[in-house]
């Protein structure tokens, strides 16, 4: 699943991207309201919308997995984040840490954060408790 939403997302296709998100699903991002006002998107418009909002702010942005964890029907993923601001031209790099929770082989919920302890503080996790996936 994860490896399908993400191939679509490096190519831009959003539509692609659909088949794996439920309808009912919530994405909070870290960043929302900082860089494109709304800070819950819903439903498979909601993360079009999102990504949509965010290659208009960020040039050449992507994604880069630095590795997987998985505790309870959660999904833990630290990400090196890059690209360049639209209008500044300003080099973004960075690292979040994406959660997402699973269910009947969709994205259900989903929330980015700037440090990996915030993301399993969110969740009720500890690092204790997670198991590392390939």
């Amino acid at each position: 699943i994860t490896k399908r939403a993400r191939a679509a997302i490096d190519r831009r296709d959003f539509e692609a991207l659909m088949p794996v998100i439920s309808d009912d699903m919530e994405l909070h991002p870290a960043i929302g309201g900082a860089f494109v006002g709304a800070t819950t998107y819903s439903g498979k418009e909601g993360v079009r919308r999102y990504f949509e909002e965010i290659l208009e702010v960020i040039e050449d942005f992507q994604i880069e997995p630095l590795g997987f964890s998985a505790w309870r029907d959660y999904l833990i993923v630290p990400n090196r984040i890059s690209g360049h601001g639209t209008a500044s031209g300003i080099d973004i790099a960075t690292e979040m840490t994406f959660i997402w929770r699973l269910r009947d082989g969709q994205f259900v919920w989903g929330a980015t954060f700037f440090s990996r302890a915030e993301g399993l503080e969110a969740i009720g996790a500890t690092e204790e408790e997670l198991e590392l996936l390939e």
